[in-house]
């Protein structure tokens, strides 16, 4: 394996040229390459953890998987007394999605 990029990883592994995800252990034949290819005076490049809209991106994808958006649409257009007789749970869930969404990062 010939090494060409280093970026860290938030666990202290590696990715190697952009596909190899070598964990922190000596032990491991790929990451004593890395510990090489570090004291041959290259430097990895630093860990960059997800920006806010990604984490936000994140969470709203979960968040769809429980309620989708044609739910709080469908919800949205009910009559009061309609939307009367659908559980608590479920009112609390499509009001912290919409209150989510409000929060979109930019």
């Amino acid at each position: 394996m010939q090494i060409n990029t280093v970026i860290m990883q938030e666990d202290g592994g590696f990715i190697v040229n952009g596909v190899a995800s070598i964990p922190d252990d000596m032990a491991n034949r790929h990451r004593r390459k890395v510990q090489a290819w570090i004291d041959a005076g290259n430097t990895p490049d630093p860990y960059v953890g997800p920006s806010a809209l990604e984490v936000w991106q994140q969470e709203m994808a979960e968040s769809d998987a429980l309620i989708p958006r044609w739910a709080e649409d469908l919800y949205d257009g009910l009559e009061l007394e309609i939307r009367d007789g659908i559980s608590a749970v479920t009112k609390n869930k499509i009001i912290q999605k919409k209150s989510k969404r409000e929060l979109r990062p930019v």
